[in-house]
């Protein structure tokens, strides 16, 4: 308030002022200010600096009509105030007192009037540090603390979680595996698994003991390599402004958002979940891999106004992958596989070419 009263008694000044007005007003100011300051250093009451509401009124009104209002104004705040306070007292059966503009010690909840107790009293006995800061209320009292919860979905990669999910296996089975003893895998498996986190024509068919057909895991593979492209398509579809249609389609909808969501839709799908789906060689068919995003698409338009840009995004995605899909139609198997063999010979030519130019560089 020092400091409004500052700019109100420079406002006094304008270009008509006289340098002798304008050097005597600021020495009383300087002079002022150093009187307080002295005021302070010396331990007096501060409560003298603090300005009443008449004071502030006769600062801040320019008319004897601004100052009328402005008092009117206070009374009625006044008023009001009081009532309000009276009727919270009566509320919460609180003894009724004048209210002050600080909130004193009574008006503090039980619950930290306790724990404000507790603290002093433990400070008074040394069980306490009275300089830190870290206060565990129910540590301090005696009462054992909280067990921590441990969330077991922590310990596993996103895509261990779903296919953990997608199998049935349960918290109870989660926490077994965790606690049970890592069995070493057989080096052709490991380099298998390895091999299997990232759809590429390079991959290396390995063989193990997997009771799984051996053509069959090949063919998926073969298949997956082409429908990777067909993802990747996807995922980079832009609209003229340049936003991702993709982006509202990575993960489900949240439940907390949209809690209706899974009543109106049953059998929800993502982008999230065929990506994964893919890098595990999931898919053994066109009809297959294109019925996951029919999925997505037709639950968006069950779920959705059909002239929202949510359901125009989902329209153009399917459009998108009709149109990656169709060569791959009009091939033969044989052929894919042909082109799939192809493919993965020039991805070791042109590897091997990137080897060879890096040992020459070095």
């Amino acid at each position: 308030m020092n400091m409004n009263n500052l700019v109100v008694e420079a406002g006094k000044f304008n270009n008509k002022s006289k340098e002798a007005e304008r050097r005597a007003m600021l020495e009383s100011l300087i002079k002022m200010e150093q009187e307080e300051a002295a005021h302070a250093s010396n331990g007096d009451d501060e409560s003298s600096n603090v300005l009443l509401d008449d004071e502030i009124n006769a600062m801040m009104a320019l008319t004897d009509e601004e100052l009328a209002l402005y008092h009117r104004l206070d009374a009625e705040r006044k008023t009001r105030e009081a009532k309000e306070w009276e009727d919270y007292c009566k509320q919460y059966n609180v003894p009724h007192s004048p209210r002050t503009r600080l909130m004193s010690e009574k008006d503090a909840p039980v619950w930290l009037r306790e724990a404000n107790e507790i603290m002093e009293h433990d400070i008074a006995t040394g069980k306490h540090d009275k300089d830190s800061w870290n206060f565990d209320m129910e540590a301090v009292a005696g009462k054992p603390r909280k067990r921590k919860e441990m969330s077991y979905r922590d310990q596993f990669t996103d895509a261990e979680f779903v296919k953990m999910c997608e199998d049935g296996v349960d918290e109870e089975e989660m926490k077994a595996e965790l606690k049970s003893p890592a069995e070493p895998k057989p080096a052709g498996k490991r380099k298998r698994e390895e091999d299997e986190e990232f759809v590429d024509p390079n991959a290396i068919d390995v063989e193990d003991n997997s009771t799984e057909d051996d053509a069959s895991r090949r063919e998926r593979k073969m298949l997956c390599y082409y429908y990777k492209k067909v993802y990747d398509a996807v995922i980079k579809l832009k609209d003229q402004s340049g936003r991702y249609r993709s982006e509202l389609y990575m993960e489900k909808p949240s439940p907390v958002d949209y809690p209706d969501y899974y009543n109106i839709v049953t059998d929800p799908m993502d982008l999230v979940t065929i990506k994964e789906r893919l890098e595990q060689y999931y898919y053994a068919s066109h009809d297959q891999f294109e019925g996951d995003f029919n999925l997505m698409v037709g639950n968006a338009q069950l779920y959705n106004h059909p002239e929202s840009l949510v359901v125009f995004d989902a329209l153009e995605i399917d459009k998108c992958v009709k149109t990656k899909m169709k060569p791959l139609h009009l091939k033969t198997m044989d052929q894919i596989a042909a082109a799939y063999e192809k493919a993965k010979k020039d991805h070791k030519r042109r590897s091997k070419n990137r080897k060879d130019k890096k040992r020459r560089h070095h």
